[in-house]
């Protein structure tokens, strides 16, 4: 949804707030004046009407911003993988076409009886290199090519399940509690023992998992000490997880296209820039939540999360 798609909305939405403040001026007006009754029922019902049709536009006008979003998402990644993968396929290319050209002149070097041991010696060790090169780019692009499965959220066999979800928060923590001790790392959990979810609990713990192995990588030096917190409450309907690192922090930036398929600030070693993306589709499309990512340069970093309880 772009900027001035989102100002049209929020000016309709405006819009109708006025109408219902004219509705209730009127109403008020016609209870201190009976003369006016079947004028303030002819009017009340003219008003309704327009509000009942607005809203109907302004519900259509959502739907269609909403796929056009969804569209420009799929857009960037399918732009994105283009990308990506042209790279390693483009070297794997290069390099087969290189060992077709020094096997070639090897061969017409023992047509002719004129090649030596030299020359075959460092055809086998070009050819050994060559070979390596392919392989780790084929073996780059497998990679990439798993993290665009796992975007499609909707391949997940897990059922929905009633869950203790401070069960949850202590199995991650004991996946990393030695990182934790080692890096000096604090981690702290705040979380009712008697809460549940119904929700996809495998979905969620890979979520936390890859919050905290982000924070590990990007928030804190190996030599630096931390903290890592995780506050949950809840209400009637959701719950609201709120994780928060003392590393680092990120630009404003960074922490604003955090969540858009293959950015990355670390491409140079080989990160794809598709994890973050891929823990923003689980919470919103297969948890049906939110996450909304606040960092500053020197204060850290946090992420909310809004979990609703879904229906099995």
């Amino acid at each position: 949804m772009n900027d001035l798609s989102k100002q049209e909305y929020i000016s309709e939405i405006n819009r109708l707030n006025k109408i219902i403040d004219v509705l209730a001026t009127r109403a008020e007006q016609g209870i201190n004046s009976e003369s006016s009754d079947f004028s303030l029922f002819q009017t009340t019902i003219a008003l309704e009407e327009k509000v009942r049709k607005r809203t109907e536009e302004l519900r259509d006008t959502q739907k269609k911003l909403v796929e056009s979003e969804k569209m420009a998402s799929l857009g960037r990644l399918v732009s994105g993988v283009a990308h990506e993968l042209n790279t390693p396929i483009g070297i794997c290319i290069t390099s087969a076409s290189l060992i077709t050209e020094i096997t070639e002149e090897v061969h017409t070097a023992l047509s002719d009886n004129e090649i030596t041991e030299s020359q075959l010696i460092e055809y086998f060790s070009s050819v050994n290199e060559t070979v390596d090169l392919i392989a780790n780019n084929l073996s780059r692009s497998s990679t990439l090519i798993s993290y665009f499965k796992q975007v499609s959220v909707g391949n997940s066999s897990e059922e929905i399940a009633k869950f203790n979800l401070k069960e949850i928060l202590d199995d991650v923590n004991s996946i990393y509690i030695n990182k934790f001790l080692s890096r000096n790392i604090i981690f702290s959990i705040e979380c009712d023992e008697n809460i549940e979810l119904t929700s996809y609990p495998d979905a969620l713990a890979k979520i936390l998992s890859n919050l905290i192995a982000k924070s590990l990588d990007y928030a804190f030096d190996e030599e630096s000490s931390g903290k890592i917190i995780i506050e949950v409450t809840q209400d009637d309907e959701s719950i609201k997880l709120l994780y928060r690192d003392s590393g680092k922090g990120m630009s404003a930036d960074v922490s604003s296209n955090i969540f858009e398929p293959f950015f990355t600030t670390n491409r140079s070693n080989g990160n794809t820039g598709l994890g973050m993306f891929i823990l923003y589709n689980l919470i919103t499309q297969q948890l049906n939540g939110d996450i909304q990512c606040t960092s500053e340069l020197g204060k850290g970093t946090t992420f909310v999360l809004s979990l609703p309880n879904l229906n099995k």
